[in-house]
């Protein structure tokens, strides 16, 4: 069995964030280096928080079009709304975890890698009774643009300290910002550290790949690389200059120019190691999180960190399709789609406008998720949005809702 760790500096201790297994006894991932009331020095300080809007006055106005149950603990809301740029149309999943599980869902390819599909073929391949499109990935390579937990794995990182929607074990939702802060422990005790998980890997850095990248790690070969597989015990098996086969519950560490000579002198065949991750802030117990921004609605008021994200402007900018995912003060998570770029139908909304209407349905806190062509709602394997292409797109990943507490 693989274990990935994850490391609390503030609490001193090592817990098991990756296995092959996890069960809901293992709390794989536990960590309060930096809960989100603590860090108004990084981005809420320099946001801008509007005014609360009352919810229950103005979600009696907004409750217009369709209401069904789709499954027991989760309902399918839609809202038409008249604005002065036009009409707007939007897509609500109320979920109770209480009754019903929220997972991260991931296109995989059939011989491993990141691939990609639409959000209707995730739904139905998972077995997911509603769903909607989850965070911003490489059209290039399909692989997530921000981090991504699945059941307990951490299995995508990002460089940027961008929001994360997360569901613990408990069923309990959070939302925090996160970069993957990972090391190499090596025998001597001194550590190395690692930039990236399953991405590709960039000059100078330490790049972690897991089985979820694929069956090796697609490294170019060349004299300047040098990289280590480990197997479920933490050895050092097999040691190359790059394009190294993964090890199955086990892991490649690659590392090139700056980082190659540290990374060779410490690891050799039969050599051991073990990897641990730091992640800022609420995430004991984590069981899926998937990465998006930036943060809209925190602490029930509009806030948004688009710059303090650094979003550009195709994204923090103008009207446009868009989605989201919040919850409420009682825990109710809302998944949320707005369909844009069709004048006669709906013309979609700036991230502010977004905002106010979560506030609206009583969200307390809120992210922005991929959109654009990318936004996508399906109930019960129908798509119950128009979305903006006429066509769903393809998409590396998606958020899933299941009946009971799986």
């Amino acid at each position: 069995m693989f274990d990935l760790y994850l490391f609390s500096a503030k609490r001193r201790f090592v817990c098991q964030l990756m296995t092959t297994r996890v069960s809901r006894s293992l709390n794989p991932v536990s960590a309060a280096l930096c809960p989100r009331a603590t860090w108004g020095g990084v981005l809420r300080g320099s946001a801008i928080a509007l005014t609360l809007i009352t919810a229950t006055s103005a979600v009696a106005a907004a409750q217009t079009g369709l209401t069904h149950t789709v499954v027991a603990g989760v309902t399918h809301h839609r809202y038409h709304r008249k604005t002065k740029a036009g009409p707007m149309v939007v897509n609500v999943l109320r979920v109770d975890p209480g009754l019903a599980t929220i997972k991260s869902l991931v296109a995989q390819k059939p011989r491993g890698g990141f691939g990609r599909a639409t959000v209707s073929q995730l739904a139905k391949r998972y077995g997911a009774r509603a769903a909607i499109n989850g965070s911003f990935f490489n059209f290039v390579n399909n692989e997530p643009a921000g981090l991504m937990v699945v059941d307990g794995q951490i299995i995508s990182s990002s460089p940027l300290n961008r929001s994360v929607f997360g569901i613990r074990y408990d069923g309990t939702p959070f939302i925090d910002d996160a970069r993957v802060r990972a090391s190499v422990l090596l025998e001597t005790g001194n550590e190395l550290p690692i930039s990236r998980v399953n991405s590709r890997a960039k000059p100078n850095e330490l790049t972690l790949y897991t089985n979820h990248f694929g069956r090796s790690t697609r490294t170019p070969i060349e004299g300047a690389r040098y990289e280590v597989a480990v197997d479920s015990v933490g050895t050092v098996t097999e040691v190359s200059n790059g394009n190294l086969p993964i090890p199955e519950n086990g892991y490649v560490i690659s590392a090139n120019g700056r980082a190659f000579w540290p990374l060779l002198h410490a690891l050799e065949p039969g050599a051991h190691a073990l990897v641990y991750t730091k992640l800022s802030g609420l995430w004991e117990g984590v069981r899926y999180a998937i990465g998006g921004g930036p943060t809209i609605v925190h602490q029930g008021s509009v806030f948004v960190t688009a710059r303090q994200e650094n979003f550009g402007a195709h994204i923090a900018s103008g009207r446009a399709p868009r989605t989201a995912i919040g919850y409420t003060a009682a825990n109710t998570i809302l998944l949320v789609t707005v369909d844009g770029r069709q004048p006669r139908y709906s013309v979609g909304c700036t991230l502010n406008e977004l905002a106010r209407f979560l506030i609206e349905l009583g969200c307390k806190e809120a992210i922005n998720l991929d959109g654009g062509g990318s936004t996508v709602m399906v109930v019960n394997g129908k798509r119950a949005n128009r979305v903006s292409a006429g066509v769903e797109r393809y998409v590396s990943n998606a958020i899933g809702v299941f009946p009971g507490v799986q």
